[in-house]
């Protein structure tokens, strides 16, 4: 006769999946924080449409750079939710299935955007790239490798230093979540990887400076992912947090977020105080789900953001003059620094949807199918 052989369970190491609910609460949470990263992105690039006039104005914008940390920390926080469940309850092929999700969610509006950006570009010579690309720099991006070229990481797409470095974080993730197997595992593993990472980093920046070096391999060393680490820690890190219901209070939610809101924009200068800050923001959204902070429209825009982010270097590079044409009725050059930055989420949200509707739905939607037919099969049963 046959016994069916046992089901893989979560090791017992593992801590039990975090207090958050995943329903749709949960989902309009990180989807409303995808779109605060997404605005504070476009906060920082509508600079290029009207600078503003106050120096307050100036600072805060500036900070909307790092948008992209609150990506990395939202990454982290979702990838581990999603794939410590999904070990705990048994399912099969979780490896190859997150794989599988992974590429179809990156990879075809990526490449799409390679492709315009060489019709429109071509191998010339650009900001990231002062003396051109070459084609193996090119194909450097198609497999993501251009996340350790100076030259590469940033120039074949536009922005898309921070995609490189997030595929290079999805390869990394499977080991350290073997490995940090408990919430004090988990806290030592990724913060000394965080700290390690951004102390070297700093090193080895002013090293370059020290030595002349050009911006844009000084640049590189602020991109790269181990810079990064910090903020794909703290997303870590948050998933194995306890309960936070003190969050929820409205004597304590709104006091911080006041106070983490003007840290962030005017106070804070040093990167770890900026990814700190987007922890908190993040513990803040995620323990208030039902508050005004996520809501329809920047759950919407947090839907749409992986296109909106390529989709408004487009704008910006392409409409300047519409742009600017459309706010300089406006008396200084703070209003037409608002304007702008209001005009270009329109301009580049319509047009996002698009892209969202057409091409990034439907690949999501395949790649779930196809990681689910490898979620379904079982070991097969062994003869005793």
């Amino acid at each position: 006769m046959t016994t069916p052989a046992p089901l893989p369970v979560q090791p017992a190491s593992h801590p039990a999946p975090e207090p958050a609910a995943h329903g749709p609460a949960a989902l309009d949470s990180v989807d409303a924080l995808r779109g605060y990263a997404i605005l504070l992105v476009l906060l920082v690039h509508a600079q290029m449409i009207a600078y503003p006039a106050a120096e307050w104005l100036q600072r805060a914008a500036s900070e909307g750079a790092r948008g992209v940390q609150l990506f990395y920390i939202v990454s982290a926080y979702t990838l581990t939710r999603s794939l410590l469940h999904r070990l705990g309850t048994g399912e099969g092929g979780v490896w190859r299935a997150y794989a599988i999700r992974r590429a179809f969610r990156i990879i075809p509006l990526f490449y799409l955007i390679v492709a315009v950006n060489l019709l429109d570009l071509g191998l010339a010579p650009r900001f990231w790239a002062p003396d051109g690309l070459s084609w193996p720099e090119v194909a450097s991006a198609l497999v993501f490798v251009n996340a350790w070229l100076p030259n590469a990481i940033t120039s074949v797409v536009d922005g898309g230093w921070s995609v490189a470095v997030e595929v290079n974080f999805y390869l990394l993730l499977p080991f350290v979540l073997m490995v940090a197997t408990t919430r004090n595992r988990a806290l030592l593993i990724t913060l000394t990887g965080g700290v390690v990472g951004l102390v070297l980093s700093e090193w080895i920046v002013n090293q370059l400076r020290a030595s002349g070096s050009d911006y844009v391999t000084i640049s590189f060393f602020k991109f790269w992912l181990p810079y990064q680490l910090l903020a794909f820690a703290l997303g870590i890190l948050i998933y194995y947090r306890p309960a936070m219901p003190v969050l929820r209070r409205a004597i304590v939610f709104w006091p911080l977020l006041a106070a983490v809101i003007y840290v962030f924009f005017l106070r804070g200068k040093a990167f770890p105080i900026k990814v700190a800050c987007l922890g908190i923001f993040t513990l803040l959204v995620l323990e208030n789900a039902g508050t005004l902070l996520v809501n329809r429209a920047v759950v919407f825009i947090g839907k749409i953001s992986y296109s909106l982010y390529f989709v408004h270097f487009f704008v910006i590079r392409h409409f300047p003059e519409a742009l600017q044409t459309a706010i300089r009725a406006l008396p200084d050059g703070n209003s037409r620094f608002v304007a702008g930055f209001l005009v270009l989420v329109a301009i580049s949200s319509v047009i996002a949807t698009l892209t969202w509707i057409a091409i990034e739905k439907p690949f999501i939607r395949w790649g779930g199918a196809i990681a689910r037919r490898y979620a379904a099969r079982r070991p097969i049963a062994s003869p005793t």
